[in-house]
């Protein structure tokens, strides 16, 4: 009897993802390879922006508490944001977004460097 066995190379999982994630419960996820890259532990609290236009959301990233300003809920490598009112406000629908998103960098005149995510185009 012969077999043909091939080994599983292990395949990163989530949490190895540069990226920011929109969970069904109203929550950024700050996935672990774009929490330590980009140092928000040293950076703990975040502002939110929408593009309504463009459906961008922006993330401004803070050492100190600024007005209008949320705390991240820290772990070890990563963090996460429940914000059912930003969703509401913007009248963006949860269950179309949903999903991992890569974070790109901008540095806006009036705000500074921000990073933020591009939703899905059908929301």
């Amino acid at each position: 009897m012969e077999f043909n066995f091939k080994q599983f190379t292990r395949i990163p999982g989530r949490s190895c993802l540069y990226s920011i994630s929109i969970r069904q419960n109203y929550t950024f996820g700050f996935n672990s390879r774009f929490f330590t890259k980009e140092h928000i532990i040293d950076t703990p609290y975040v502002m939110l922006y929408y593009d309504e236009n463009k459906k961008l959301i922006g993330f401004y990233f803070s050492k100190n508490k600024i007005s209008n300003s949320y705390k991240i809920n820290i772990y070890t490598q990563h963090g996460y944001l429940k914000t059912p009112k930003f969703f509401e406000y913007n009248k963006i629908n949860i269950k179309d977004i949903i999903g991992a998103y890569e974070p790109k960098k901008y540095n806006d005149p009036k705000i500074g460097e921000i990073f933020y995510i591009q939703l899905k185009e059908d929301t």
